[in-house]
């Protein structure tokens, strides 16, 4: 990966719904590393089990409904149980959820909301925890931060809640931040401000980042490295700065192919991936992307690839492309 030390690492993360009649995991050994300072990506389809890995890592699953299974997991260097886990969420590893809208609690102002996160999870008294906040929303950019912690969130725009959750998620300096599809639905040029402020977060801070989003544009930018996940299973690990040109799996390649460009006119052919993803839960035969893959085989059917690993990074595929082997 890197020399940078790493804040986070998983190995053999699955998780399966504990109704029987779906059989296949959600998501399936999932090995994961979040060098510190570093901006990781992890990009898929709808349903792919991005979200779902995510909230596994902070141990929000709905145990009623999943059951998890996991080989390793080190945090800032500390073995993870479930009760570590707990003490340590929000201080050391926090997430920016996907929607703002429902991330903030609509009663409360936001000076409410972050003091109150503040005093719970940083044990400091009502006046630092003011001092801190004010200091978190000058951080992500608000120019008037005082006036802001009285504001409510339906008195601000989107943008502007996303910052009050970034700012609310990295109060307390976690040493891993996940953030769920952070700029979705935001104008462009709240995407630019809060994706520079995760890159500083990750920069000056030493923060662990996991960006996880659709949009290939913004990680082939902005991430060091990108997993790429396909029904629950990780297909393809590339540099970032690679991921637009040099990826060699048909699912990554696929992805990137259907990336809207100016010289394509609006009649133009689509370049999508045909089909559809399988059901969340269905199990598959094989290498699981097969049955869209436009360079499958008849092993491809048969037989699951097994993840390799080498200069340019991870890759399971029995046929990648630029490999005339």
């Amino acid at each position: 990966m890197t020399g940078s030390a790493t804040a986070l690492t998983v190995r053999n993360l699955s998780v399966r719904f504990r109704d029987e009649r779906r059989a296949a995991p959600v998501v399936h050994d999932l090995d994961l590393a979040l060098p510190a300072g570093e901006i990781t990506g992890l990009a898929g389809e709808s349903g792919s089990g991005k979200t779902l890995s995510a909230l596994t890592l902070l141990g929000l699953v709905d145990q009623r409904v999943f059951r998890t299974s996991l080989g390793e997991y080190t945090l800032a260097g500390e073995s993870m149980t479930p009760s570590k886990l707990a003490a340590n969420r929000g201080r050391r590893i926090a997430m920016v959820f996907q929607d703002p809208a429902t991330a903030l609690d609509p009663v409360f102002s936001i000076g409410s909301q972050l003091t109150r996160c503040l005093r719970r999870l940083g044990g400091i008294t009502r006046s630092e925890a003011r001092d801190r906040a004010l200091g978190a929303l000058e951080a992500v950019g608000f120019d008037s931060p005082g006036e802001l912690m009285t504001r409510y969130p339906h008195q601000l725009s989107g943008g502007m809640r996303q910052l009050c959750v970034l700012a609310m998620a990295q109060a307390l300096r976690p040493a891993v931040l996940l953030a769920d599809e952070p700029t979705t639905a935001l104008d462009a040029v709240s995407q630019h401000h809060v994706l520079e402020q995760l890159q500083s977060l990750a920069r000056h801070h030493g923060t662990a980042v996991l960006l996880i989003t659709h949009d290939l544009r913004l990680l082939n930018r902005y991430a060091r490295n990108v997993y790429v996940m396909y029904h629950g299973h990780i297909v393809e690990r590339l540099a970032g700065a690679g991921l637009v040109g040099r990826n060699r799996h048909p699912y990554t390649r696929g992805l990137v192919d259907a990336l809207p460009r100016l010289s394509t006119g609006p009649d133009g052919p689509s370049r999508g991936i045909p089909g559809d993803p399988p059901p969340v839960g269905e199990p598959l035969q094989g290498c699981v992307f097969a049955p869209r893959c436009p360079v499958a085989s008849v092993r491809c059917r048969m037989e699951a690839p097994e993840r390799t690993e080498d200069a340019h990074g991870e890759l399971a595929c029995h046929h990648p492309l630029g490999d005339d082997s």
